[in-house]
């Protein structure tokens, strides 16, 4: 098998390809990797995304890349400061050659690590990928051989392929009476295409305004407007009175979604806006079709490679109140300098016991 740049299939060939490729999902494609390089200019992202090529046919597809994050392990291969994903295999690649095409991806990331002087390298499998439950023991056995150390989380998927009163009663009694009791003074909409475009200025501000400053580059949010007009994302509004008090933002790809950020007026804390907003995207997905929801981390209390602060665990709790099941957020990591290996344990470990043990 050979290697290939991603440059040397083109953007409109790669995503083809991602559209059915198993272990891929929009994180995969040429627009979430735009969205990535621009995210945080401190981190200098360039990817280094490859294609594995079996008898010239395109059999895997890595979106890596590489960045600088100097408080964990210096230069690293990482998307955004998270872990890159992990390789997809392509749509009728023979089963036989799938192990042999996961490998050869994985001895290419070595020898881009070493080229490139990077402390460690991280992946990590979607739990909306397509076949992403039979692509999950080839992962785990490739990565395990290749000297891989699991880091794993957890995430939110909701089953969308229930009844509307199945999918309300999932929710926790609290949830639901903070939807019914949103509703009587909230409306929420959720909307794709030029109706959305529209309204984005308005999450835009809200973004901001919630948060307290412009948090991200002008070309994220261009880039988010784009998915708009091309379906790959929708946007939701919550208003009380006529007036906005809140957005949610999802995307959009094959039969899922992903809840992607959500900004509320800062004057409206006590309304109940994230559960009007939840439970109308939630119909809105149903449908049109779209068989999972997934609502991102899930975090419970302190690991070695995890210290969720109380906030980020209200959160998941917040999330968890919707229904669903915590599923794997499969990571795995691999470390190519002893020395930041020994630097990031110790520095892990330490905290996790302060954490764990400091109150007891």
């Amino acid at each position: 098998m050979d290697i290939i740049d991603s440059g040397q299939l083109g953007d409109e060939r790669w995503d083809q390809l991602c559209g059915s490729a198993i272990g891929a999902w929009f994180w995969h494609t040429t627009s979430w990797r735009d969205y990535t390089l621009a995210y945080s200019p401190a981190l200098e992202s360039r990817t280094l995304a490859f294609a594995v090529v079996d008898a010239g046919r395109p059999v895997a597809l890595v979106p890596l890349m590489v960045e600088n994050i100097p408080e964990n392990g210096g230069r690293r291969m990482s998307f955004g400061g998270d872990a890159c994903w992990s390789p997809a295999l392509v749509d009728g690649t023979d089963p036989s050659r799938r192990a042999v095409a996961m490998r050869n991806a994985l001895d290419h990331i070595d020898a881009l690590a070493k080229e490139e002087e990077a402390k460690s390298v991280a992946l990590r499998l979607s739990p909306l990928a397509i076949g992403a439950d039979d692509h999950l023991s080839l992962f785990l056995a490739t990565t395990t051989r290749a000297g891989y150390l699991d880091v794993s989380l957890c995430s939110q998927v909701i089953d969308l392929d229930v009844g509307p009163a199945l999918l309300r009663s999932a929710m926790t009694k609290g949830h639901r009476a903070d939807v019914t009791r949103g509703r009587r003074t909230l409306v929420a909409t959720v909307s794709t295409g030029d109706e959305a475009v529209a309204d984005f200025s308005g999450y835009r501000a809200m973004h901001a305004l919630a948060a307290g400053r412009v948090t991200r580059p002008p070309t994220t949010f261009e880039l988010m407007e784009t998915w708009l007009v091309n379906g790959r994302a929708a946007l939701v509004k919550a208003t009380k009175d006529g007036c906005p008090v809140g957005y949610a933002y999802l995307v959009l790809y094959r039969d899922a979604a992903y809840y992607g950020s959500a900004a509320n007026h800062p004057d409206h804390e006590r309304d109940p806006i994230g559960h009007v907003m939840h439970a109308a995207s939630m119909e809105w997905l149903q449908e049109r079709g779209i068989r999972r929801y997934e609502l991102g981390m899930q975090q419970f209390g302190p690991l070695p490679h995890d210290l969720p602060s109380e906030r980020e665990l209200r959160i998941a709790r917040f999330k968890r109140g919707f229904g669903g099941r915590s599923v794997p957020l499969v990571i795995r990591e691999k470390w190519f300098s002893p020395e930041a290996y020994r630097q990031a344990w110790e520095t892990r470990n330490a905290r996790y016991m302060n954490a764990v043990w400091s109150t007891s």
